[in-house]
């Protein structure tokens, strides 16, 4: 099930219309309909809602951010997925010129993970490092 799947669903079960999802939730009304559809008009290319976007719907449908991107993208591809490419750039840069503990910390400050997510994330991101290479 992804986020196209999950809003129609939930909209279905609580009698919602795609105008009161989107109040809720602070998007247009035009944008739900593209979100339940999985694709812009005349664009057979998936979605990829921004960060903002499955965040205000997470909350609209009492979930966090993370349930819905763990559904969303392979867990492999999360890291990738919560950075937009400047800001891995940025990221892989302070990998490079810090040691592992403060680039830990870093991402902590940034994202407010948790410590076990923060790991995970930074062994991702040295993959991802060694792969760019």
């Amino acid at each position: 099930m992804i986020l196209d799947d999950m809003i129609l669903q939930y909209r279905n079960a609580h009698y919602m219309s795609r105008e009161e999802f989107a109040d809720l939730a602070g998007i247009s009304t035009s944008y739900v309909g593209f979100l339940e559809k999985g694709h812009y008009p005349n664009n057979p290319d998936p979605i990829n809602p921004s960060k903002e976007t499955i965040a205000k719907c997470a909350k609209v449908m009492g979930l966090s951010s993370r349930e819905i991107t763990d559904k969303i993208y392979p867990k492999e591809d999360y890291a990738v997925a919560l950075y937009s490419k400047e800001t891995e750039k940025i990221i892989l840069r302070f990998f490079e010129t810090h040691n592992e503990k403060t680039a830990a910390d870093f991402i902590a400050a940034a994202t407010r993970l948790p410590d076990s997510e923060i790991e995970w994330l930074a062994q991702t991101m040295k993959k991802l490092r060694k792969k760019d290479k």
